[in-house]
């Protein structure tokens, strides 16, 4: 399998070669906790990739975020981006695809909220992995956390043009390759998520990417999973998984107390942690040309 040595995200391409931002990182997941991964940072558009090539249906097989479900923290995690997405003039009777959608947690709460028509796809998801709700447009499609974990990000952005009617919002989230530094162990462990994310873009590189693939940005935040709902933000699961040893397991399985009695930064981040946001995610809406 061929290495990830050249930027695939911008038309001055650093490499792993001449970059001088590079470090190595373990998996997030607990079962793959050994196995470890080189990061590099494009010295042109400040895009992060991930050096090795791995099986993603191996690591994919003990995903934990597959286990989730639409709670008091989802609901409130994901409510910023459907308030954008009616901001926009997406109505509750247009076809909405949400394109990598994991658990369809999202799908869940656009039906709670009125949403008529929503439809979920990700292949790497048994339910939903069937292509046939790739065989039409929609009025709106939905990319969130996705583009990070796909080998080509300008392939996939296309891809969601292509699935969006002219006139059509298309929505992606993603980590911003911008808002840490490799030399933050914890904060890079947390933020690059390996191995299952495999290129992190800046806000200029996803631009540029939206940008090709006719795609016009209308809206963007760098304010996307926090609120001031209490234990709903992104320092809060920052440091609710740095306790737990920075594997995101943890977020699916029973509370530890004893770990959360001892962690004075928990009960901070859980009731001021909007204050100091992490500003670690951004969300871009586009308009297809």
């Amino acid at each position: 399998m061929a290495e990830n040595t050249t930027c695939n995200l911008c038309d001055n391409p650093g490499t792993y070669a001449n970059a001088t931002d590079v470090g190595q990182f373990p998996s997030v997941v607990r079962q793959f906790r050994q196995d470890e991964f080189t990061v590099w940072r494009c010295s042109n558009c400040q895009s992060l990739h991930v050096k090795e090539d791995v099986d993603l249906d191996r690591y994919y097989a003990g995903y934990p975020n597959h286990n989730q479900n639409l709670d008091y923290f989802t609901r409130r995690l994901n409510a910023r981006c459907v308030k954008a997405l009616r901001s926009q003039g997406v109505e509750l009777t247009d076809a909405v695809l949400d394109y990598g959608c994991g658990a369809g947690l999202v799908g869940q709460l656009l039906r709670e909220r009125g949403f008529e028509e929503v439809i979920g796809y990700d292949p790497f998801v048994e339910r939903f992995a069937d292509p046939k709700a790739l065989d039409r447009e929609y009025d709106a499609v939905l990319s969130l956390e996705v583009i990070e974990h796909v080998d080509d990000p300008q392939e996939h952005a296309s891809t969601l043009a292509k699935q969006t009617k002219s006139g059509g919002v298309v929505a992606i989230s993603s980590p911003s390759a911008s808002s840490f530094a490799l030399d933050d162990v914890d904060r890079a462990t947390y933020h690059l998520h390996l191995p299952y994310h495999r290129h992190l873009l800046s806000l200029h590189a996803l631009l540029e990417v939206g940008r090709r693939a006719g795609l016009r940005p209308v809206y963007q935040t760098n304010v996307v999973w926090d609120s001031c709902w209490p234990a709903v933000g992104e320092r809060f699961f920052f440091e609710f998984t740095r306790a737990h040893g920075n594997v995101i397991d943890c977020q699916v399985e029973p509370v530890r107390w004893g770990v959360l009695l001892k962690s004075p930064r928990i009960w901070f981040s859980a009731l001021l942690g909007s204050l100091l946001p992490l500003k670690a995610q951004m969300l871009v809406l586009f308009v297809k040309e």
